[in-house]
């Protein structure tokens, strides 16, 4: 039986909290998903805060925050997950 979006999403998420749990700073929205019929991969995308220190150690760094988002490339026909991939941003101008 064909992988549902449904199932697709919660597979992505899982497998995003499962491995990048610990990065994770703010809740895990969905931000996008699409089909490949070509590839008969679902593309979902899921999106969070990261915060990090920057330029020294945790009392002397600059606490920095960034947008981080993972695609997840689910395989339609047994929901097997192929790849997960940092999404590029584009430069807004």
């Amino acid at each position: 039986m064909a992988v549902t979006i449904r199932d697709a999403i919660s597979t992505a998420r899982a497998t995003i909290e499962e491995h990048f749990g610990e990065q994770i700073g703010s809740e895990l929205l969905l931000e996008e998903f699409r089909f490949d019929e070509r590839k008969g991969l679902w593309n979902v995308t899921f999106g969070y805060d990261r915060t990090y220190f920057v330029g020294g150690d945790d009392d002397a760094g600059e606490l920095k925050t960034e947008r981080v988002y993972k695609s997840v490339e689910i395989n339609r026909a047994d929901g097997t997950v192929g790849a997960v991939k940092i999404r590029p941003v584009a430069a807004v101008a």
